[in-house]
């Protein structure tokens, strides 16, 4: 499958209304439909979720996230909860996290409570819902946040533009604070857009496929697991954003 270029920031589009526990889908569909595409959905969703592992970030202790909500290293560190190499460990893991090998499923960097990135990640964003047009529970990637699932499951490239955020803060010794930079898909700008400028910087990236939602449905396709759900017979059918759905039949 070709993977556009400059498609951004594309994941699974579905209202909340549409999740299995929501009244309209209740209605739309006898009990035993409804259990068998949830739990089916539900199966992969999982197994997706226990394939993409947390690798590369170094975290605040617990006991200080939960002491300090909200906290970042730096604000941690100037109050003298944490030492300067494990600020500088933090920040340069939540910066440049290292990717999977190509093949694999995708590695989760989520970042640390407070951090204004703390929403992202493959494993918080994957749905399971009720598709009405084609009787079939879907499971995939969701739209939220800055993901792009359909790189990392197809593979192919994007255009970067690196954003710079100064902070107006002194250090101790008077010096002002380094910069911070982060890259954004062409298109797309930070959420809060009076702190962060854009550069001319554009670098063209290549992801290799790393796919995670193939072997999430062949894994419960080859357990029976989907089978079990729907007590027969059933069918895949994969959809054009890493997602896949799963009806009777």
């Amino acid at each position: 499958m070709n993977i556009p270029v400059k498609i951004p920031n594309l994941g699974m589009r579905a209202n909340t209304s549409a999740f299995f526990d929501k009244d309209a889908v209740k209605g739309a569909l006898s009990e035993m439909e409804r259990k068998a595409l949830s739990k089916a959905s539900l199966v992969i969703k999982d197994r997706a979720f226990r394939i993409i592992k947390k690798r590369g970030l170094a975290r605040i202790p617990r006991k200080l996230q939960e002491k300090h909500p909200g906290a970042g290293p730096t604000a941690l560190f100037n109050k003298g909860l944490i030492s300067g190499k494990q600020r500088d460990i933090i920040i340069r893991e939540v910066q440049t996290p290292k990717g999977s090998p190509a093949g694999t499923p995708p590695y989760t960097h989520t970042p640390y409570a407070g951090h204004q990135a703390s929403f992202l990640g493959f494993r918080r964003n994957l749905w399971n819902f009720y598709d009405a047009s084609t009787h079939a529970g879907v499971v995939g990637p969701s739209k939220k946040g800055r993901m792009i699932p359909y790189l990392h499951e197809f593979g192919g490239g994007l255009r970067l533009r690196t954003w710079v955020w100064v902070p107006q803060k002194f250090t101790k010794s008077g010096r002002m604070r380094k910069p911070i930079v982060m890259k954004l898909p062409l298109g797309q700008s930070p959420s809060d857009a009076t702190k962060w400028r854009p550069t001319a910087m554009i670098d063209s990236v290549i992801y290799p496929a790393r796919p995670f939602m193939q072997p999430a449905m062949d894994f419960c396709i080859a357990n029976g697991s989907i089978a079990r759900a729907f007590g027969g017979t059933f069918r895949s059918t994969r959809g054009p954003n890493a997602g896949y759905s799963v009806r009777r039949g």
